[in-house]
């Protein structure tokens, strides 16, 4: 076996190996905060996930979340609804082996003709659509938990696109003019 290599290194970081029993509890590891064994720390991550999905969802109850979705759902049109519906429909979400192209001949080879070339990129970006766009959002949520400065650009962001539309929707930001430019009356 080439596996059993790196077998002590395994057993040292999951606790245990598959021949012998999980590591025994000592006096010290009873302390509640003490994640030394694999179920412990399971259901400590469990309960505190829980407990943080309960915070989350009694502030959103009563901030009045429910009534600002209700209000926003009921100004988006029917046809809007029923075509973003359309587009993230479960089906439309290739497995896997699809995406990777698992089992295929030649699944990552590039087209020397630039017609061959773009039509495989127009195919493959209809038919992955869904897969391309949930990869961007796993990666748009990983930098945002991974780097703080992210999340202060994007509630920058936030706030000047909130001023730029409050601001057009009370005439204090005129777009056009003589040169076409961006002036701001205050």
């Amino acid at each position: 076996h080439h596996h059993s290599n790196n077998r002590p290194l395994l057993n040292g970081i999951i606790g245990f190996n598959r021949m012998s029993a999980p590591l025994q509890r000592t006096a010290s590891s009873k302390n509640r905060y003490n994640m030394a064994t694999p179920e412990g720390g399971t259901a400590n991550t469990m309960s505190s996930i829980v407990g943080l999905v309960n915070t989350a969802k009694e502030k959103w109850d009563t901030s009045g979340g429910n009534e600002v979705m209700g209000k926003v759902s009921a100004a988006i049109p029917e046809s809007t609804k029923k075509y973003v519906s359309g587009i993230f429909k479960r089906e439309h979400l290739r497995t896997l082996t699809v995406f990777f192209g698992i089992g295929e001949e030649r699944p990552f080879y590039i087209e020397k003709t630039p017609s061959l070339l773009v039509e495989r990129l127009r195919h493959n970006a209809a038919f992955f659509y869904l897969n391309y766009f949930l990869l961007t959002a796993i990666l748009f949520c990983l930098t945002l938990v991974i780097s703080p400065s992210a999340i202060i650009g994007m509630a920058l962001l936030a706030a000047a696109w909130m001023w730029v539309i409050r601001a057009s929707q009370t005439g204090a930001l005129k777009i056009g003019g003589e040169c076409g430019r961006l002036s701001s009356s205050v």
